[in-house]
């Protein structure tokens, strides 16, 4: 006869009778060959000993007749304590009393059909305690009278591993969904699965919205093609980490600056089966370094304007010249024409030399021009020893005024750079200027300023050195913070903007005393390379 075990499979069990008279033809015919008729019953409660569920053997009457060791033991009754009770006796009230009358009906009804179903109860140990269970009922085939078999399964553990699953579940989405930093799934096609409240917020959309978007809808343009290269390489299982930074745009059209980061989720079977992607908002830095970038500009506009104010007598006297040159030309063709002596090939020479000394002037001008005026922070790739040479056009007056020589060792054949050049023709002036008062002030009027540039590796290095006193521990200490100078005038600006200048452009500004006295100040700047494609590219951030 066939009685549920394990995980309610069924397995061969006699009949409980001590003789086999009460049973059917067929259910003699399935008796285990060689078993005797005193052993039937003895077999049976055996089989029911080793089953790993408890089991109650009830009547029609339903009440306990048998039960095994398992039953007493997640229960905590004794066989003889539930001996003849009703099987409701392991339920807890009011079903206890409610329900006996309804397992009595069942039994003197039940269909095939209904017997072997699994039913969630709730059970009752002998100290109270309450606990769920999955219950199944099956007839025992042949025996006579009519008895059942209870199958009764604590399934507390499991049911409590699942609440606190689902309270884990329900735990992780709140966190998701409350974090601040914009979180979301994405399926393998660019489909969004979920969105975070953060990332909503970002956006500008529901999650609703975001739902039936795919994420290339609300990629910029212009870094569509990045953004569906790395997911086509996740898709094919070349990246499980990575990250980038973007644009997206914002439901009002917005471009919003952000890295992101993916993290591929696997399948079961290994394969990748959807994104979760994190995002960190770069607007409000942008913005931020957008508005350093306008105040540095600012402060390096009026070092400019500071360094033209301390070079004025220089440059009104390189102005002058070429004026005192003009008047002198033209005064003397006016005398010539006054008195008649018209010699066209004198006038013409004269008016040339007009022409050179106004175009000299203007010159001038210009180059004042592009350094006091305010600019925008644009670069373009030049040649360090161009930009050199335009300011040094500047500088001369002012050595010439100091009777200073500057001497100059510019290296040949060096690889371009990306500048704004008016910056960086300003660090260079302060650094000269600098270089220049330096060996004034040590006595040595007339003395040799070296501006020197040179590769080294990926950079390209300008050097000023002088013939001053050098740097002692007090000044190095204090040298580079703002408004520290030991001029009598000046603002004490010019280092910290220079350095402020060259760190943006992803160079350094440094300083070495010379072992035979004088102090040499250095700039680095990452030199550009020509790509696969032809275009320049620098070679390191900057």
């Amino acid at each position: 006869m066939v009685c549920p075990t394990g995980p309610y499979g069924p397995t061969l069990v006699p009949a409980m009778n001590d003789s086999t008279s009460h049973l059917s033809s067929s259910a003699r015919q399935r008796l285990p060959h060689g078993w005797s008729i005193p052993n039937v019953r003895a077999g049976f409660e055996a089989l029911l000993e080793v089953l790993p569920d408890a089991v109650a053997v009830i009547g029609l009457d339903g009440n306990i007749e048998l039960v095994n060791t398992a039953l007493t033991e997640v229960f905590g009754f004794s066989a003889a304590e539930l001996q003849g009770q009703s099987v409701t006796a392991l339920m807890p009230e009011p079903y206890r009393s409610q329900n006996h009358e309804q397992v009595l009906k069942y039994l003197r009804s039940a269909e095939p059909d209904t017997l072997g179903m699994p039913r969630k109860i709730a059970a009752r140990r002998c100290d109270g305690e309450i606990f769920p269970a999955d219950v199944r009922l099956d007839k025992v085939v042949g025996a006579q009278p009519e008895r059942f078999i209870v199958l009764i399964r604590d399934v507390t553990e499991p049911e409590d591993l699942q609440r606190r699953l689902r309270q884990n579940e329900e735990e992780l989405r709140l966190t998701i969904q409350n974090a601040p930093t914009p979180i979301a799934t994405v399926a393998m096609d660019g489909r969004f699965l979920s969105a975070n409240r953060a990332w909503c917020n970002m956006l500008g959309y529901t999650e609703t919205e975001l739902l039936a978007m795919q994420f290339q809808q609300i990629t910029h343009p212009d870094d569509l093609e990045q953004s569906l290269r790395l997911l086509s390489e996740a898709r094919s299982g070349e990246r499980d980490l990575y990250s980038f930074e973007k644009r997206y745009l914002h439901k009002d059209g917005r471009a919003l600056s952000v890295i992101l980061h993916n993290g591929v989720v696997h399948a079961a079977d290994g394969r990748p089966a959807m994104l979760v992607a994190q995002v960190q908002d770069l607007t409000e830095r942008r913005r931020a370094e957008q508005e350093i970038r306008e105040h540095r500009e600012r402060l390096a506009h009026v070092d400019r304007l500071n360094i033209m104010g301390e070079m004025a007598a220089s440059i009104a006297h390189e102005i002058n010249q070429p004026l005192t040159a003009i008047v002198n030309r033209t005064n003397a063709a006016r005398r010539r024409l006054d008195a008649g002596q018209v010699d066209l090939d004198r006038l013409g020479e004269s008016l040339d030399r007009v022409s050179e000394q106004a175009h000299r002037a203007g010159e001038v001008i210009r180059r004042l021009r592009n350094l006091v005026r305010k600019r925008g922070g644009q670069r373009d790739t030049t040649k360090i020893n161009s930009v050199l040479e335009e300011a040094l056009r500047l500088a001369e007056v002012d050595a010439r005024m100091h009777d200073a020589v500057i001497e100059l060792e510019l290296a040949e054949n060096l690889r371009p750079v990306l500048v704004d050049a008016v910056q960086v023709q300003q660090v260079f002036l302060n650094l000269l200027r600098n270089a220049i008062d330096a060996t004034e002030a040590a006595g040595n009027r007339g003395g040799v300023v070296t501006v020197r540039s040179v590769s080294e590796g990926e950079q390209v290095v300008v050097s000023v050195r002088d013939r001053g006193l050098g740097i002692n521990a007090d000044t190095a200490a204090q040298m580079f913070q703002p408004f520290f100078t030991t001029k009598r005038e000046g603002m004490g600006m010019g280092l910290s903007i220079s350095q402020s200048i060259i760190t943006g452009h992803g160079g350094r500004l440094w300083y070495e005393n010379n072992d035979e006295g004088g102090t040499t100040f250095s700039f680095s700047l990452p030199c550009m390379f020509v790509g696969t494609d032809g275009e320049d590219a620098a070679s390191s951030p900057g």
